[in-house]
């Protein structure tokens, strides 16, 4: 897929602020795949994997690095980033459940069930600063349910994240301050819920 006039963040030089502007061409492409297998009544195995190809078509006057800006010493300076990764575009990603649910108790429900997400390395900011790339990463979640046989009761025991991964969710470089900014996701969370309905 042809992207014409993609936005981007660009950085007012000698701040921490950015501006949106429409600046580049770029290229999509890739594939995806998704599925679920029932084996028998009680489990059930399902996942998705994606390849995805991006990048820059054009892109002449992007932001500089910050090493890149302290090499040019002054103001004004862009780098050409044709071919190059677009932002937050792994090459690979994927996903793999299984569950299980059986009756217990006079017909309440129990299921279980276990996630794995993975995702390739990406960069955060536009002009693809050393700093700003993500490593690979792997996320593990887990949940235990109870549902009473109409559904108006339950109570459950998740877990997110449970190797305590980290990676970047949002990240960028100033080239004008050399000051690296990011979000992190949630560290490893375990929640206990109940609801009622009425």
């Amino acid at each position: 897929m042809q992207i014409d006039d993609l936005q981007v963040s660009s950085s007012i030089p000698g701040t921490v602020a950015f501006q949106v502007q429409n600046a580049a061409e770029a290229v999509s492409q890739g594939f995806e795949l998704d599925g679920r297998w029932s084996l028998g009544d009680d489990w059930l195995i399902g996942g998705s994997l994606a390849y995805t190809d991006a990048y820059y078509d054009s892109f002449p006057r992007a932001d500089c690095t910050p090493g890149q800006a302290a090499a040019f010493g002054g103001p004004g300076c862009t780098q050409d980033l044709q071919g190059e990764t677009l932002i937050f575009a792994p090459d690979w990603k994927g996903t793999l459940f299984v569950e299980y649910r059986t009756e217990v108790m006079s017909a309440w429900e129990m299921s279980m069930r276990a996630d794995f997400t993975y995702s390739a390395e990406y960069y955060t900011d536009s002009p693809l600063s050393p700093g700003t790339l993500q490593d690979d990463y792997q996320i593990i979640n887990v949940s235990l349910w109870l549902k009473s046989p109409s559904h108006r009761y339950s109570i459950g025991l998740i877990g997110r994240n449970l190797g305590e991964e980290a990676y970047r969710r949002f990240g960028l470089a100033s080239p004008g301050s050399g000051i690296y900014l990011a979000e992190l996701n949630l560290p490893r969370r375990i929640m206990l819920k109940a609801s009622a309905k009425f």
